[in-house]
């Protein structure tokens, strides 16, 4: 009986600890709450009967992610980007190099021009195929933007020089497409595509690895990414100047950390009436 209730006290216990993360996730751009999943466990009640089984408590399976939409909150931030759908942001490592994924849209740029998140990961993007035009092509990398450029060259007292202009603003389309706005040559606007977002989607969301800081691993269980547009397929829409929020609601977690409290409480309970009737019985012999 002793295991049974202990059965009972660790899974109460593990479910508290998913939900007071969730809690502290709360308000964390693009945080996907975890649950657990409980299953009954039986043994054999008798060597004399093996087809007669009794309950011996409950097994708590790993956390799974829920990837329910968040809600967006505007930010006005022209690299601030929400994605509204199945899609996860493509992100090169900064310590490793290698590919990791997020909802987390927040980026800043760097000291030379990249953009990065706050902790230094580089989201990649579909490259232009070509400088001088706005076509994209497959290749996957970061985006660099120059805050002055040259555009050809003007005459300045008969003699030629370059034509050097500054970074007016960066523009974006519900595509995912970036530009670089720098100004007008003879009245026309000079603009450079510096690229597309990439998105990837896995056959299981619920089974990437959190790797920490809001990003996650491919696992065999999740399959491996496929890498695509957004707004093609179920990839979902990408929105510029917003972030999502958590999917964490405050009062259903809450809620549950209360009824989970009273549950553990309640095996807490039982386990001490059990070890006190069986002090008893050995006192009364």
């Amino acid at each position: 009986m002793i295991s049974t209730i202990k059965a009972g006290i660790q899974a109460n216990s593990r479910e508290i600890a998913v939900i007071s993360n969730n809690l502290a996730n709360a308000n964390t751009t693009g945080f996907k709450k975890s649950h657990l999943n409980f299953a009954d466990f039986y043994k054999s009640a008798s060597n004399e009967s093996p087809n007669s089984y009794m309950g011996a408590g409950i097994l708590a399976k790993d956390p799974k992610m829920s990837f329910t939409q968040g809600s967006l909150e505007i930010t006005g931030m022209s690299l601030d980007l929400a994605i509204e759908g199945d899609g996860l942001i493509v992100l090169e490592s900064r310590e490793d190099n290698q590919r990791l994924y997020s909802r987390a849209g927040s980026f800043v740029l760097n000291n030379i021009g990249k953009v990065e998140d706050s902790d230094g990961n580089t989201p990649l993007f579909f490259q232009p195929s070509n400088e001088n035009n706005e076509n994209i092509s497959n290749i996957l990398g970061p985006i660099f933007v120059e805050t002055r450029k040259q555009f050809g060259e003007k005459q300045i007292n008969g003699i030629n020089a370059p034509n050097i202009l500054s970074l007016k603003e960066l523009e974006t389309e519900p595509s995912g497409k970036i530009f670089a706005r720098y100004g007008e040559v003879d009245g026309e606007n000079q603009r450079i595509l510096l690229g597309q977002v990439s998105l990837a989607q896995f056959a299981s969301l619920s089974d990437l690895q959190p790797k920490g800081r809001n990003t996650f691993n491919e696992t065999e269980d999740s399959g491996v990414a496929n890498i695509g547009l957004p707004g093609t397929g179920s990839y979902g829409r990408v929105t510029f100047g917003a972030l999502e929020k958590s999917n964490v609601d405050v009062t259903t977690e809450l809620l549950a950390l209360i009824k989970t409290q009273q549950a553990y409480q309640a095996n807490a309970r039982i386990l001490q009436t059990s070890i006190e009737i069986g002090r008893d019985l050995i006192n009364s012999n």
